[in-house]
């Protein structure tokens, strides 16, 4: 009987250690995988809280993602509905809320969208400019080539004359001008002769008006001797006058214009006579 208790005893106890033996070995296979049993994957997860808790400092109101702790409280209503339109609009007013509260960026956000104005303004007058410049080219082209047109040029102003007055013996002053090479347009169409090849160095002369240069009455020599009484010859004695010419122009009389002969030059003129 003893022998019999003994081997259930043993038997028993053998049993036992077998199944510890075989719940130790489950549980460490349990431990070394790294896939959770369902178990745990059914059971609920731990409760999100409503509100976060921020610790408020000196430059808090500074910062612009940390101004209203109502704006991070984490609903889980907004993490359901995130796939549709208003939630996506409450995720992006979540962010952008507290800029909003902001002074700082309140003024940069008024002087961005005043600036942004002008830079439209000036965009717009830019291309209006350019579409202008562009219609006015083609209106130019369409002008130029369409109607046939000589070659078209101007002169430049003209020159000072070459003398102030004319000395009788030289050539008359004159007076140039040049063709102001700016303004030559060529020939257009066909219709007209083109522009001559030396027409950037062509030179216009014309004549100034101008009067002859003023003598003094002392440059004319004296002619020959002359009766001042015929009919009395040379008891009335003799004179002589200055070589003036015809023409206009403008003495100055520094001098006599006649002057008495000697009696030797009246005899003379009766020896030329006879």
């Amino acid at each position: 009987m003893n022998s019999k208790a003994t081997s259930r005893t043993f038997t028993k106890s053998f049993s036992y250690e077998t199944k510890d033996s075989g719940s130790t070995a489950r549980q460490s296979s349990e431990e070394l995988s790294p896939i959770p049993d369902s178990t745990e994957v059914e059971q609920p997860s731990g409760s999100i809280p409503e509100q976060m808790q921020f610790l408020v400092g000196e430059d808090t109101e500074q910062l612009s993602d940390v101004t209203d702790p109502e704006i991070y409280s984490t609903r889980s209503s907004a993490a359901k509905s995130r796939g549709s339109s208003s939630s996506h609009f409450f995720v992006w007013f979540s962010r952008i809320y507290p800029l909003m509260r902001n002074k700082k960026v309140r003024y940069l956000t008024v002087v961005n969208t005043i600036l942004l104005l002008i830079n439209l303004v000036m965009l717009l007058l830019m291309l209006a400019l350019l579409l202008n410049q562009i219609i006015l080219s083609f209106r130019i082209s369409s002008i130029m080539y369409d109607q046939p047109s000589p070659c078209i040029f101007t002169y430049e102003p003209w020159s000072p004359c070459s003398a102030s007055c004319w000395d009788g013996s030289s050539n008359y002053p004159q007076m140039q001008r040049y063709v102001n090479k700016n303004s030559i347009v060529q020939a257009r169409g066909g219709d007209k002769p083109d522009c001559p090849d030396d027409l950037h160095s062509r030179v216009d002369l014309a004549p100034c008006n101008t009067f002859r240069c003023p003598t003094n009455l002392s440059q004319y020599p004296f002619t020959q001797c002359y009766y001042k009484d015929s009919l009395k010859e040379s008891s009335d004695g003799c004179y002589r006058i200055r070589n003036i010419p015809l023409d206009d122009r403008l003495i100055f009389m520094d001098a006599n214009l006649t002057e008495n002969c000697s009696e030797t030059e009246c005899g003379r003129i009766e020896t030329s006579l006879f």
